[in-house]
């Protein structure tokens, strides 16, 4: 668990904090465009990894998405200094992404341990 805690502190704190802050204070009007590469793309899938990750431990790590998702917004307001509310509807899609990704994963483990009882 632990082990699954840092590694999504990690990816949320990478691509929610450093590289939005390094681009938008090193890449000049470029750093807005990886801004928005990090939106469309990054950012959705690190959520859809937390979810997985969430997943698989579902009692004690079913808070990981919602976490992830509440985190990108407030990061992000960090790193340009200024208070972006749209950037909250991004955050109800990265939510459910998250939360989409858990519980699929959740019921494959389920169905997975199902069939292993039944093998036996």
């Amino acid at each position: 668990m632990k082990r699954k805690l840092l590694l999504s502190a990690g990816l949320c704190l990478t691509a929610f904090l450093l590289i939005p802050f390094l681009s938008v204070t090193f890449a000049g009007m470029a750093g807005m465009s990886i801004c928005f590469l990090l939106f469309f793309a990054a950012d959705p899938l690190i959520c859809a990894v937390v979810g997985v990750l969430a997943g698989t431990d579902l009692p004690r790590l079913w808070w990981m998405p919602v976490a992830a998702a509440a985190a990108m917004p407030l990061c992000f307001c960090v790193c340009v200094a200024e208070f972006v509310p749209e950037l909250y509807i991004y955050a109800a899609g990265y939510l459910l992404i998250g939360l989409l990704a858990m519980v699929i994963t959740r019921l494959l483990e389920r169905r997975k341990h199902h069939d292993e009882s039944r093998a036996e």
